[in-house]
């Protein structure tokens, strides 16, 4: 649980750092933020799951391909769910759409945790 902890600590400084850096200096839509940042952030999570936080596993039971796809499902999934929550706080609760993209992705880890360990790195 350490270097999950670790790791998403990093993808999140990585993750909200881009969408900051483009919905502020970069005056880009939230929208558009997200999508844009979201390739960066995957390459650096899958990396830190598989390289760091799962690292103790001698054999894998998928290969790196399989976990990978299997990995892009799930990312894909979990982009559809930040972007909708993220689309939604701001709309039904009237918040800024920054503050409305944090509370969003605040529930992801305990989530993503469950379906990695459980579907991608086993």
């Amino acid at each position: 649980m350490t270097r999950y902890a670790i790791a998403g600590v990093v993808t999140a400084v990585v993750g909200i750092g881009a969408v900051f850096l483009l919905t502020g200096p970069g005056r880009l839509a939230i929208q558009l933020a997200i999508l844009l940042a979201y390739p960066l952030n995957l390459a650096v999570h899958f990396s830190l799951q598989r390289y760091f936080v799962f690292a103790d596993r001698d054999v894998y039971t998928l290969a790196v391909g399989k976990q990978l796809r299997r990995y892009l499902v799930v990312a894909i999934a979990q982009y559809g769910c930040i972007a909708a929550a993220t689309a939604l706080l701001v709309h039904v609760a009237g918040l800024g759409d920054r503050p409305a993209y944090l509370i969003a992705i605040a529930a992801a880890p305990v989530i993503l945790f469950i379906t990695l360990r459980v579907g991608v790195f086993h």
